[in-house]
């Protein structure tokens, strides 16, 4: 849990993440347009569900809901496949939102 929180940070300073949630094992990112206002995208745009196709991409299953991205990684996950969820979830909203 340690290893996830740590990786999470990282997650947490992308400039379209506004809030990161966690509960054990269990992760939910806030996808947010603007930081500094705090503006949420319009539920239209479907951000969440963007992310995790491209986060497909990268080789990871994450659960879209709404504008919010969801990862449980098992708990027989390495430190180095919990680095590489938190990576490709990373560069899935980062490609998700440079693009919109």
């Amino acid at each position: 849990i340690r290893h996830l929180s740590q990786c999470l940070s990282m997650i947490g300073k992308h400039p379209h993440v506004g809030n990161v949630r966690q509960c054990g094992f269990m992760t939910g990112i806030e996808l947010i347009q603007n930081r500094k206002t705090g503006k949420d995208y319009p539920i239209e745009k479907k951000m969440g569900a963007q992310v995790a196709m491209k986060a497909r991409e990268y080789g990871v299953i994450i659960r879209p809901l709404g504008n919010v991205v969801v990862m449980m990684p098992s708990f027989s996950f390495t430190e180095k496949q919990i680095t590489h969820l938190c990576q490709a979830t990373y560069q899935a909203i980062d490609a998700v939102t440079q693009a919109s």
